[in-house]
């Protein structure tokens, strides 16, 4: 029977191997770390350059990466670098709102919300609640407006035909003629009356073509002053007033205050105090310009609704978007929100489109936009 191998496992002369090289590795970086603090402490000279030999170079890329992954500058920063740069404006608010001439004021708010063609500060006559914005007792909150404007009306440029008076019953009655009627040497014989030819019916949409020579003035047919009747034009219509064909042509035809709305409902009170509400709006260079579109379209729209025999049954609103260029033109027309009937969506368009071409933009105007376009969107509101 042979003899059994032993094995035996004798200690390592070092001890445990792994907990000695944990204890070193531990002393040598708190010395490393204590030494670290100790030379940023002291702001040793040799600092930079140690950190140098120490922190890895990163690899050097090509101009075209490094451009890349460069990151571009704040404006401020530039504007800092730079202190003849200009800052560029601020963007003027989004929101028209006509501003009651009672109102304006020479310097502009420092908040505006709208803009408008006059500067105006807020204001009101009663502070029901202290806020930042001013008090108006009105019935509507869908549009800004702190005025009461009737709806306007266009002056026509031609006065109606007076109506004619209804014949005399006791001229209508004739004495019957004689048998033997004898004429007198100094009577003239009755030449029949000459009467002009009778003027075409004309519908809503038809336009009447008249040379100088053929124009009627009511104002001369139909003036009585004193002197005996003018000439009457029988079974002619009166002439209807002429619906503006431009922009400069409606405003001019219109009252002082060409945009119709009531005031709004709105519950606030600022310090400043006025017999009238007033909004904060500032005045820009497209104020005006945007003044008098407003009107131009608010007035095409009145025309529609009352050629259509609008009955005001609907309520709802239509929000159309379109771009307006610099001479005027109207491209791009959409409706984005209709919540009423289509055919009075499509009146809304109609207005828009029916005035154009609009007038060109000033030169103001046109150094203000960056392109000769600006997009542009208007709310209907049938209430």
């Amino acid at each position: 029977m042979g003899a059994a191998n032993k094995w035996t496992v004798e200690p390592h002369p070092l001890g445990k191997p792994l907990g000695m090289a944990l204890a070193v590795s531990l002393a040598l970086h708190a010395c490393f770390y204590v030494a670290y603090q100790a030379v940023r402490g002291w702001h040793w000279a040799g600092y930079d350059q140690v950190m140098a030999l120490l922190t890895p170079k990163p690899s050097r890329l090509p101009p075209v990466l490094l451009e890349l992954f460069k990151k571009p500058p704040k404006p401020d920063s530039l504007l800092a670098a730079n202190p003849s740069v200009q800052r560029p404006p601020k963007e003027p608010p989004l929101m028209f709102v006509a501003v009651d001439p009672m109102v304006a004021t020479e310097n502009p708010p420092e908040k505006a919300r709208y803009y408008s063609d006059k500067n105006s500060i807020a204001a009101n006559p009663v502070i029901k609640k202290p806020s930042e914005i001013p008090n108006v007792d009105g019935k509507q909150k869908d549009i800004p407006f702190t005025m009461e404007n009737p709806k306007p009306v266009i002056k026509p440029d031609l006065e109606q035909n007076p109506k004619p008076s209804p014949p005399d019953k006791k001229a209508a009655v004739e004495k019957p003629p004689d048998k033997n009627p004898e004429q007198s040497p100094n009577e003239q014989p009755l030449v029949p009356e000459k009467r002009p030819p009778p003027l075409r019916a004309q519908h809503p949409g038809d336009l009447a073509l008249a040379k100088p020579s053929e124009r009627i003035n009511p104002r001369e047919e139909g003036r009585d002053d004193g002197q005996g009747d003018g000439p009457e034009v029988r079974g002619a219509q009166p002439l209807q007033p002429s619906r503006p064909r431009t922009l400069i042509e409606a405003r001019s035809r219109m009252q002082d205050n060409p945009i119709a709305g009531r005031k709004m409902e709105q519950e606030g009170g600022v310090p400043r105090r006025l017999e009238f509400s007033a909004l904060d709006a500032r005045a820009t260079p497209f104020g005006a310009y945007d003044n008098a579109l407003v009107a131009a379209i608010q007035q095409c729209w009145y025309d529609l609704l009352e050629q259509s025999k609008f009955a005001g049954d609907d309520r709802g609103r239509v929000v159309v978007e379109f771009r307006l260029h610099s001479n005027g033109q109207v491209s791009g027309l959409k409706i984005s929100e209709c919540t009423v009937k289509e055919f009075l969506g499509m009146i809304c368009q109609t207005a828009i489109s029916k005035p154009a071409p609009y007038p060109k933009w000033p030169p103001e105007m046109q150094r203000l936009f960056d392109g000769d376009f600006r997009d542009v969107r208007f709310t209907f509101f049938y209430n």
